[in-house]
């Protein structure tokens, strides 16, 4: 051990695939500067006569030019913050409530007992749970509603900001006003509330990402976040469990937890910038320069390139186009309508009919770094494409399988949860990757506010319906009710293939031509 870490040992190569934010790039640093007390030949640090926090800060500051990945450590950690901090809450919201339903019971009934001297009504019951848990998506239809109006007040940091405050105040009429007096109105009111930025930030990352972000690097990042969203359903199944916190006593805790993020946002985000595009139609070039310099490990002459090819962008219009206008226009109005398909065809492969309508665990369905992997090499079109087929095959076989199973009541049950756990997996692991991408990367900075703002609408109009009419299908189709999402599905999958172009190794012109 002695001669591996003596002076004498020679610099281990820096390897640029461990570049951004690698525990491996990191370490050598870390090494060289305790071991070998002198400056690290990685980061330009010297270990000696250096406060702990110093040299944390000088390894958070940006990577020297001479990295072949555009995006700096300080970028990455911008990006990262604001991904996994904002669509944390958005996966713990929509999931938390699911194994806490016997807890809410009972504290509705309990409510309902003090104040009518009577038991709580089944009809009743099940009306206060429909509210309790479809007016999250009610208040996100709302917050996406205002997103693209609220990006004309706010800058893209500001109105994150804002989202994040909205989040903590939901949170807390849930847990202080719902958990201490058991109100089944405060608890509805908080989940309305905290849908406001669910909203938001559904339609305000892909276009944060974008503006921040390296384009070689969208990709990865866009996956982050999606990412970030199954990993918060996840936890969300776990601490929720009635054997664990999701009791009738301490589930305002769980539901405290999705304020976290948003606590360390708030702190986190004073030393975020605002993004280049926005500073650049702010007419503050200035600003602009210091602040990809601080973004990017690029060359000075790379960073006055990007500027430039930013202001050619967005040229065309000093403002970002309204709807009437992006409508005038063939080549936005057709990546209006492709942005709108895209994110009202993903709900309607009934996804949300297996969050809520199903008893599968969400948390089978896991998440892997391969998906990113996957999505890097193939194309997010390309990936988006087979998961619908994935979707299709899986939602087939269930259906198949809840008829057979009077006729094989042993095997097709089995078989019904096979098929459960591929939509989970596929539409986890990544179609709802694959879907921020491809968004990403067929929007332009004039029409992304606009599109996403509207076509995040979309998404949570269509999240409304189908969880609305889910169990009205349940009743009445019986065995074939998951068949009107194999219809939608494949008709999703008729638009993925003929309306969209191929983006994988495509610059943001050769894209746009196929609009034109």
């Amino acid at each position: 051990m002695a001669n591996v870490l003596s002076p004498a040992t020679p610099m281990r190569p820096y390897r640029s695939k461990q570049c951004a934010l690698s525990a491996d790039y990191l370490s050598l640093q870390w090494i060289d500067i305790f071991m070998h007390k002198e400056e690290s030949k990685y980061s330009g640090i010297s270990g000696a006569r250096l406060a702990p926090y110093e040299i944390v800060s000088k390894l958070l500051a940006p990577r020297k030019k001479n990295c072949r990945h555009e995006n700096s450590r300080y970028c990455s950690v911008v990006l990262f913050f604001t991904s996994t901090l904002s669509f944390f809450p958005i996966g713990f919201h929509f999931v938390v409530l699911g194994p806490m339903v016997p807890a809410l019971h009972q504290v509705y009934n309990n409510t309902y007992l003090s104040r009518n001297g009577v038991p709580l009504p089944n009809e009743t019951w099940l009306l206060l749970l429909t509210f309790t848990i479809s007016f999250v998506i009610v208040g996100a239809f709302i917050g996406g509603l205002f997103n693209k109006s609220l990006l004309t007040i706010l800058s893209r940091k500001h109105l994150l900001q804002v989202a994040h405050i909205l989040n903590i105040i939901g949170v807390s009429i849930i847990c202080f006003v719902g958990g201490l007096t058991g109100s089944y109105e405060a608890v509805i009111i908080g989940r309305l509330i905290i849908g406001l930025p669910a909203g938001i930030w559904y339609g305000l990352i892909p276009i944060v990402t974008a503006e921040i972000s390296a384009r070689k690097k969208h990709s990865f990042w866009q996956s982050l976040a999606a990412v970030s969203l199954i990993f918060a359903t996840m936890v969300a199944v776990s601490v929720a469990h009635p054997k664990g916190l999701g009791n009738a006593q301490l589930w305002p805790i769980v539901v405290s937890f999705a304020a976290l993020p948003s606590i360390a946002y708030l702190i986190a985000s004073n030393w975020f910038p605002e993004t280049p595009y926005y500073l650049i139609r702010e007419g503050k070039l200035e600003e602009t320069t210091e602040v990809l310099r601080k973004l990017r490990s690029s060359e000075e002459a790379t960073i006055k390139a990007e500027i430039s090819s930013m202001e050619n962008e967005i040229q065309t219009t000093k403002e970002v186009l309204s709807l009437k206008e992006v409508l005038k226009t063939k080549q936005y109005r057709r990546v209006f309508f492709a942005v709108i398909a895209l994110f009202g065809g993903f709900m309607l492969t009934g996804a949300n009919h297996f969050f809520f309508y199903t008893d599968v665990v969400f948390l089978q369905a896991g998440i892997s770094s391969d998906s990113i992997k996957i999505i890097e090499r193939y194309g997010g079109l390309t990936v988006l494409i087979g998961s619908v087929i994935s979707v299709i095959f899986a939602l087939v076989v269930l259906t198949i399988s809840q008829v057979t199973t009077p006729y094989a009541p042993t095997v097709m049950p089995i078989i019904a949860i096979i098929s459960v756990a591929i939509f989970l997996m596929t539409f986890a692991a990544f179609m709802n990757t694959a879907l921020l991408v491809v968004l990403s990367a067929i929007t332009t900075e004039p029409i992304r506010p606009t599109a996403l703002g509207y076509g995040s609408i979309a998404l949570w109009i269509t999240a409304w319906v189908v969880t609305f009419i889910s169990p009205y299908l349940q009743e009445n189709l019986g065995s074939y009710a998951f068949s009107i999402w194999i219809v939608t599905s494949i008709l999703y999958l008729i638009f993925l293939m003929k309306f969209l172009p191929e983006i994988n190794g495509k610059t943001q012109e050769e894209i746009q031509e196929f609009f034109k």
